[in-house]
């Protein structure tokens, strides 16, 4: 018999939520939310500096 034959019939879609649900709150309890948020802002920046330094077709 599998955990599953103990398990109420719940769609993998509900499954699939309560999985990444849990996830995110696992990697916050961590302390990896700030770290996170920073190397992606420091990441969209670079994209921003990127960007603007490039010259535009209008030029």
């Amino acid at each position: 018999m599998e955990n599953d034959d103990f398990l109420p019939e719940i769609p993998v879609d509900k499954k699939r939520q309560a999985y990444y649900r849990e996830c995110i709150r696992e990697f916050e309890l961590l302390g990896y939310r700030d770290q996170f948020l920073r190397e992606i802002s420091e990441d969209l920046e670079a994209v921003e500096r990127m960007q603007s330094d490039k010259p535009t077709s209008d030029q």
